[in-house]
Order: structure tokens, then sequence, then C-alpha cells
């Protein structure tokens, strides 16, 4: 409820300070790494891992190496859901830029 209150606030003014900017800016780079980050869901039965997700026990912790057994699943693809929510971070905060003469209309959200 804070932060939808001040979105609102902040959304009625129209602009921020230039510290309230940094520190949203910090706060973006900051949400962005933590979900980067995710891994990939890796389960001991890999019938149930994701496609990308990495086997604990693999020395080179390659991507791939918990994979899932179901041959019904296309390889390389991620089916966990971890790439589907970055994206939808990574859009969310893009559109922040939608006038910016190097933003592509594809990444608009919805």
């Amino acid at each position: 409820m804070f932060l939808t209150a001040r979105l609102d606030e902040f959304e009625a003014e129209g602009a921020g300070s230039q510290t309230m900017i940094l520190r949203q800016v910090t706060a973006m780079r900051a949400i962005l790494a933590e979900v980067e980050a995710i891994p990939h869901r890796y389960v001991e039965d890999c019938y149930y891992s994701c496609e990308l997700a990495v086997d604990p026990d693999d020395p080179q912790r390659k991507p791939g190496s918990g994979y899932c057994n179901d041959n019904a699943v296309p390889a390389g693809d991620c089916t966990c859901g971890r790439d589907d929510l970055v994206a939808r971070i990574r859009t969310a905060f893009a559109a922040i830029w939608s006038d910016h003469p190097d933003y592509r209309p594809e990444w608009a959200p919805g």
C-alpha cells in the first residue's frame, strides 16, 4: 500500500527530484539483478526440471545440464517460467522510455 501510494503521488506530480530519480534507477537495477539471478527450476527427477536448469553436481555448472527428460519439450527452451518473468519485468521497465527513438514497438507491454 505504501509503494502504491508513493507511485500514485509520483504520477500525479509528473516527476521527482534528481535524487529520487537516481534512487529509482538504483532500485530498478537491483530488481533486474535479482530477477536475472533466479535459477531455472532444477528438480532431482529431471523429468520435471526446466530444459535450461543447471545440475548442481555438474562441475562446469553448464545451463541445460539438469535437462528435462520430457521429449515433448523443445530442447533449449525455458519451461519453468523464469525467462518469461525476466522478459515481463524488462518490458515493464523499458516502457518507461517508450518515447525514446531507440525504443521498439514490439517491446510494448501487453
